[in-house]
């Protein structure tokens, strides 16, 4: 999306009020509006990365890993940014499959383990 990014519409309102005030605890900066917030590192020169539940336009909510670049006009003056999302719905169900998978078989060995020490007892 070209211009201005209508925070409000696209990320989710608790993850940004959460990210807002790890931001104001790690820099001081009292609540800053949600962009500000979302672009401080970049604008301080870093490229942010993290996960983020992102909104598409008929509110359906899906996991994204985004990443925010600073865009400089000459060699160090912060002009914009850059910020690129991606789907990670495929990436996050892979990991909860995998849970699952460790997960089921350690519950069955206990439940297992416990019947069997009842037999014993």
């Amino acid at each position: 999306m070209l211009g201005r990014l209508p925070t409000d519409l696209c990320f989710d309102a608790a993850e940004l009020d959460a990210h807002r005030q790890r931001l104001q605890q790690e820099t001081g900066i009292a609540s800053p509006p949600a962009m500000a917030a979302l672009c401080a590192r970049a604008h301080l020169g870093q490229i942010d990365e993290g996960e983020w539940t992102l909104k598409a336009r008929r509110r359906h909510a899906f996991p994204a890993q985004v990443t925010i670049s600073p865009l400089r006009e000459g060699e160090s003056q912060v002009k914009g940014f850059l910020l690129v999302a991606g789907d990670i719905t495929g990436r996050k169900q892979a990991e909860a499959l995998l849970v699952r998978s460790r997960d089921e078989p350690e519950a069955r060995v206990r439940e297992r383990t416990s019947e069997l020490q009842s037999e014993v007892e």
